[in-house]
């Protein structure tokens, strides 16, 4: 049987990566991981944030709010584009030899969903909507120490604005990781997925 994917959006410090743990303490079988983090990871320090090559892979760029606040905004560059896509060919081909997939991600270009919707399978695949309110996205990204400040607050919308429809919705400022995975195992057994199918369905009339 093809494995399920579930596919987890949402912004810097959003807990999608502790979620993605917690699933993998109770799935039933063997959960493996992916995400735009292992995709930066890939990258020399010059190709990624405010690196003198950041354009080729995952660049920064500073920008204003609409009240005058300075937000850094995040990109995928020509390299990034290509390992994303890529990505996506790796995660749909485990998932059609049989393996669970969580993949723990940030749209931050319309192509970057669009990967994969046009190679997972829709009838396995669970596109998953992780929010949580601003105040406590920044005091975790102030927390963390390895992010820069004013990322959650540029992606907190921009993530969640694409044209697509979530399976679930889940917010972690309202319950711990433990919890929410539960709630993820219970709502993948109960129900269908249905957003990817949407989506290739969208895709095509687009085109």
């Amino acid at each position: 049987m093809t494995g399920t994917v579930l596919f987890i959006n949402g912004a810097s410090s959003s807990g999608k990566t502790s979620l993605c743990r917690a699933l993998q303490a109770i799935w039933p079988g063997p959960l493996a991981m992916v995400g735009v983090d292992t995709l930066i990871s890939m990258l020399p320090l010059a190709y990624t944030g405010f690196g003198e090559r950041a354009a080729e892979g995952y660049p920064f760029h500073r920008e204003e709010d609409a009240e005058g606040r300075s937000l850094i905004r995040a990109r995928t560059g020509p390299a990034g584009r290509i390992l994303n896509g890529r990505m996506a060919e790796f995660v749909a081909g485990v998932a059609a030899d049989g393996l669970d997939v969580a993949v723990d991600h940030v749209v931050l270009e319309p192509e970057d969903f669009e990967d994969f919707a046009a190679v997972l399978d829709p009838a396995r695949s669970w596109l998953i909507g992780m929010r949580c309110n601003l105040e406590v996205l920044e005091a975790r990204e102030k927390g963390r120490g390895d992010r820069a400040l004013s990322l959650a607050r540029e992606q907190a919308g921009r993530v969640h604005s694409g044209r697509w429809t979530y399976d679930l919705e889940l917010d972690s400022a309202r319950a711990p990781p433990p919890a929410l995975a539960r709630t993820v195992l219970e709502f993948v057994a109960g129900r269908a997925p249905a957003a990817f199918a949407q989506a290739r369905g969208r895709g095509r009339s687009a085109g």
